[in-house]
């Protein structure tokens, strides 16, 4: 969003690109879908739907069933990211996305602010990786991690950019909230963190909130837009999280 968003002044025509391989989006749903209790179930779908009505505001192509499909376009160039696109280690079981990793791609292939997250090395398919990302024009990574693993497939001229979520004034919608409160993003269990949050909590006077994710010691709101998390993250006294963009928001 926030690079379509800055780019659409130099980007007459531009918009993202609407293809993900079917092994991706199985994945993906499994990922998203995989819960056991039904009213945590109800509150991701609702989370679901409302970030996919958020997706009106973006410029959107027709969606594409194969690369091939995109090489008929002749785009003049694409441009992969931000965020942990190359990330080896995710949820989704390290899906290698074909798209996501270039490969087949005819046109010019620029990253900007892509990261391998979490990913130390490439070991899964290591051959392909390296030959998709080595047929890169240019690489605009968000950390020292991604460039290290880019330096050591032996891509020398990559770039760190600043976080395209930088690059724009956000658009937030204002939480119906009255109250003052600890906003908390983490994703998966953390019992140590867990028990500082509980202590801050109670030496503030503050109720915490948790964003996105739920967590059973705290007051949980899951089913958010973006837009809405954003405003919510914005009017808290405090932000605690474990997560880059609960990080970079923050700021």
């Amino acid at each position: 969003y926030s690079l379509e968003k800055y780019g659409s002044s130099m980007w007459h025509n531009g918009h993202l690109i609407n293809f993900k391989s079917y092994e991706y989006k199985k994945a993906e749903f499994v990922a998203t879908y995989k819960i056991r209790n039904p009213l945590y179930l109800l509150k991701t779908i609702k989370k679901s739907i409302k970030f996919h009505k958020s997706i009106k505001d973006l410029r959107v192509s027709k969606k594409y069933k194969t690369i091939a499909q995109i090489n008929d376009e002749n785009y003049d160039a694409i441009i992969y990211g931000s965020d942990e696109i190359w990330n080896l280690n995710n949820c989704l079981g390290g899906v290698v996305d074909p798209y996501y990793f270039g490969n087949e791609i005819e046109t010019k292939k620029i990253s900007y602010a892509a990261s391998f997250g979490s990913t130390s090395q490439i070991n899964k398919e290591y051959d392909y990786i390296k030959n998709s990302l080595l047929s890169f024009d240019f690489v605009g990574l968000r950390d020292k991690n991604s460039e290290k693993i880019m330096n050591k497939i032996g891509y020398k001229n990559t770039q760190i950019v600043l976080d395209p979520t930088f690059l724009i004034n956000q658009n937030v919608i204002e939480p119906n909230i009255n109250k003052k409160y600890i906003f908390y993003y983490c994703v998966g269990s953390n019992e140590k963190l867990d028990g500082e949050l509980l202590n801050l909590s109670r030496n503030l006077g503050l109720d915490v909130i948790a964003f996105g994710y739920k967590h059973n010691k705290f007051k949980n709101i899951i089913s958010i837009s973006p837009f809405e998390w954003l405003g919510y993250l914005k009017n808290s006294e405090y932000v605690v999280t474990n997560m880059f963009h609960g990080a970079i928001f923050s700021i």
